[in-house]
């Protein structure tokens, strides 16, 4: 049996330190100084702060459109979710559009402003977002005018590709085209009139491969769900042999499923990582899909949360990160990704956080948002939480959005991955460090190729 070594961690210094027989632990690892859980996760918000998250963000979204031609069996939007505003067949209009990127320009032009020859991302989304293909095309005219060099994604369910896909090269977009694997695995995915979308989906995937084979090898990527109806070996393969691409797979999200129809979700969910170790060539779907594996990806969290090599920005390199004050949770700061834009003109940071929450609004003539009340009210939600992540055992390792968690009503954060289980961070680092150890390649590996968003 192979001997695994046992290392010391100090959560002080957050170093590790290999345990030797004979010899006794650095005594500088004991040292616990004046820093307190307390005071360590005492971090807080503020509206300075969040203006400039909105300020250097990653993206601006628009969700052109909720409607769909589609009715999947397993939409976020769908019948099992109750944590989003009712879809209405509506379409964002374009000065709403409009105002938020004269608005964001007026941040990206003023002091607030500190990103280095950064490409703006700007996405679509829906609904399906080319059924308001028009609106796609204004807002593309507009911000090439004001913000150049732009660079463009699309989620889409691949029905309508055959129509749009000249201009969709032309413009260079990231496509990320939903498909669950075969006909049969692909089944949840029906029109209207629950008749199948598969092989419409598939020939517009087919016609983009053929047609713009350098564009499909570089640019387009398929999205699959893991549901009951396949399983990571069959989307794995089909995708693979169809295509040549590795697919991302997620699972089903339990986040804001309606209590009354949690146990018929759950009969449609299915664990990606239960699903991975089951197939008959585990090891070699692990390579292919590498970060998208969950072990490789955790393996990932893990070297960017406790490596202390990993820098958000120039700005960071010039604090101490030993210094800085940490929040509960694993939430990012409000628009530090991406400003999303609904139809309904809300403004969110994100198109996963749930609809009873308002970070701002956007009219026919202005933009309405109020940081410094975004902040408060952030921070009374870690307020509410802060007592029972101080005791948790995942406090360290926590992967929880407050955000997503607060999907409700009364806007009240329930996390449902609360553990008393001291030794929870020991067995994780425990798992990591074991995991460098059977594949050391992997460390030069991910920080070599591997980018976290």
């Amino acid at each position: 049996m192979e001997k695994k070594n046992t290392y010391y961690y100090s959560e002080f210094h957050n170093v590790f330190v290999l345990k030797q027989e004979g010899k006794i632990p650095n005594p500088v690892l004991k040292k616990k100084g004046n820093r307190s859980l307390k005071n360590e996760f005492s971090g807080r918000l503020d509206g300075d702060r969040i203006k400039y998250e909105f300020a250097n963000t990653n993206q601006l979204l628009f969700e052109v459109t909720d409607s769909c031609n589609l009715k999947c069996k397993y939409c976020a939007y769908g019948e099992y979710y109750c944590n989003y505003y009712n879809r209405k067949n509506k379409n964002l209009s374009f000065i709403k559009a409009k105002n938020l990127i004269d608005y964001f320009l007026t941040f990206i032009n003023s002091s607030l402003y500190q990103s280095f020859n950064k490409s703006l991302a700007v996405g679509f989304y829906g609904g399906e977002p080319l059924l308001n293909f028009r609106l796609i095309k204004e807002i593309i005219d507009y911000i090439e005018k004001v913000i150049p060099g732009c660079h463009y994604n699309m989620t889409t369910n691949g029905t309508l590709l055959n129509k749009h896909i000249d201009y969709l090269v032309r413009k260079n977009f990231q496509l990320l085209i939903s498909l669950d694997g075969n006909e049969k695995n692909n089944s949840y995915r029906v029109y209207k009139n629950n008749s199948s979308s598969f092989k419409d989906i598939l020939r517009n995937i087919k016609l983009i491969q053929e047609r713009y084979p350098d564009y499909f090898k570089t640019n387009v990527n398929i999205n699959s769900v893991l549901h009951n109806k396949n399983t990571v070996s069959d989307i794995f393969y089909f995708i693979n042999k169809e295509f040549n691409k590795v697919p991302k797979i997620a699972e089903l999200s339990p986040i804001g499923v309606r209590d009354e129809l949690k146990e018929d979700f759950m009969q449609k969910h299915q664990n990606m990582a239960e699903s991975l170790y089951k197939s008959e060539n585990c090891s070699d779907i692990i390579e292919a899909l590498d970060v998208e594996a969950p072990e490789r990806k955790m393996l990932t969290i893990f070297l960017y949360d406790f490596s202390g090599n990993v820098f958000k920005d120039y700005n960071e390199l010039f604090i101490d990160q030993n210094k800085v004050l940490k929040v509960p949770t694993k939430t990012c700061a409000p628009f530090s990704r991406k400003i999303f834009l609904t139809v309904n003109g809300k403004i969110y940071p994100c198109e996963r956080v749930g609809h009873f929450l308002e970070f701002g609004r956007v009219t026919d003539t202005k933009v309405i948002i109020d940081f410094k009340k975004i902040a408060i009210r952030q921070n009374n939600f870690y307020d509410k939480l802060a007592r029972k992540c101080l005791k948790c055992g995942r406090l360290r390792i926590c992967t929880k959005c407050l955000l997503c968690e607060a999907n409700n009503k009364k806007h009240i954060p329930i996390c449902d991955s609360y553990t008393q289980d001291k030794e929870a961070l020991g067995k994780y680092l425990a798992t990591q460090l074991s995991q460098l150890e059977n594949h050391p390649h992997l460390y030069d590996h991910i920080w070599r190729n591997i980018i976290l968003e």
